[in-house]
């Protein structure tokens, strides 16, 4: 599985969740294998033209899901219909932090 985390940091899991997609200048990629992380990965955010080329980065790269304080610039539809859950961090924590809420269920799918 692979979970992104929009960043303003890179800094690996140890970076705070940017506030929103927008604001992010980094996209920290965890890949989880069995509940652990098995590999970190930070990408440009490219800040896409539009909502089609922002999924089919996603779809491309085999995201998973993505957690995020700020839903509201995210084309949660579109998103939703690839198969990528897109689950609320309200808090903007620490990556590791976030990972942790999300193995233990405590975010909410948006």
């Amino acid at each position: 599985m692979r979970i992104v985390f929009p960043t303003k940091d890179n800094m690996s899991y140890i970076s705070h969740s940017a506030s929103s997609i927008e604001e992010a200048e980094f996209l920290t990629v965890l890949d989880v294998s069995d509940n652990d992380i098995v590999g970190v990965e930070t990408l440009k955010n490219q800040k896409f033209a539009n909502n089609e080329a922002f999924v089919n980065e996603f779809k491309e790269n085999n995201f998973d899901a993505i957690i995020v304080p700020k839903t509201n610039a995210l084309p949660l539809e579109d998103l939703k219909n690839a198969g990528i859950c897109v689950y609320n961090d309200e808090d903007s924590q620490v990556i590791l932090n976030a990972f942790s809420d999300y193995m233990n269920q405590k975010l909410a799918l948006a």
